[in-house]
């Protein structure tokens, strides 16, 4: 996503081709996101990621799914 663009919905990024989870504020879910990411590389599948707020200056991961 261009940088630029998050300013509408009102967040500060400085890198759109990156984001981050908080391992430390939501233990479950970053095992969770380790997992679908190893069984998409494993499977040689996509995954959709959501990102909804921020953490630092980069967009804060909440949702990943397994593309079919």
């Amino acid at each position: 996503m261009d940088p630029a663009n998050a300013g509408v919905a009102g967040f500060t990024v400085t890198n759109g081709g990156a984001a981050a989870i908080s391992i430390s504020a939501d233990s479950e879910f970053a095992k969770l996101f380790y997992s679908t990411a190893l069984a998409a590389q494993a499977s040689n599948r996509d995954v959709t990621i959501q990102m909804r707020g921020n953490i630092g200056s980069y967009l804060k991961i909440d949702r990943i799914w397994l593309d079919e």
